[in-house]
């Protein structure tokens, strides 16, 4: 909790290594998996996520554990298996975790330059989930698939419903740079 993830590693590994049989195994490997994603040590994390699946899979916390298998994917390049990875969240799991897995599933269409699926996926987390921050980071992608696939109009909707929805958002100064209603020509600009 105070950014001291290496020294966090550390600890989780013994304990998951030496405690085998205790109740803190669990959470021990589930927060190393994530203290190693968080390192950007992604095929380490994936794996040790991958043993927390396997040996504590029915638990309260798997969503977590599968999300970060996907989140291990998706910064390797393994975009299919990803979104294979989020596609088991959604499934099983209905809370914010699921709505930042259908968002992953967009972002991982959109590296793939298949951005006609990628607005499906995206428009979905504002159709199908109720928290503000993930709608509007989906819309504000949604309109940057817009953009690439040259559709001003729906592009420029899209970012006009980020600052008007979701004005209360870190998306909407993004989105109100994407199409200053006085200019003629416009293009995403990163924050």
């Amino acid at each position: 909790k105070i950014g001291r993830h290496e020294r966090a590693v550390d600890h989780f590994a013994r304990v998951a290594k030496d405690f085998d049989g205790d109740t803190a195994c669990g959470p021990s490997l589930l927060r190393l998996g994530e203290c190693l994603a968080v390192l950007q040590r992604w095929p380490r994390s994936e794996r040790v996520l991958v043993d927390y699946l396997d040996r504590f899979g029915d638990g309260d916390a798997w969503y977590q554990a599968q999300f970060g298998v996907g989140w291990a994917a998706e910064n390797q390049g393994r975009f299919s298996e990803a979104i294979a990875a989020y596609g088991k969240v959604i499934a099983r799991h209905k809370g914010p975790t699921a709505a930042r897995a259908q968002f992953q599933i967009g972002q991982c269409l959109y590296a793939q330059k298949q951005y006609n699926e990628a607005v499906r996926a995206l428009l979905k987390v504002d159709i199908l989930y109720a928290y503000p921050e993930w709608s509007a980071a989906a819309l504000f992608e949604a309109g940057r698939c817009f953009e690439e696939l040259n559709k001003t109009a729906e592009a420029r909707e899209h970012f006009q419903q980020v600052t008007r929805k979701y004005e209360d958002t870190r998306w909407a100064p993004m989105a109100a740079r994407c199409w200053p209603p006085l200019q003629k020509t416009w293009k995403w600009a990163p924050a």
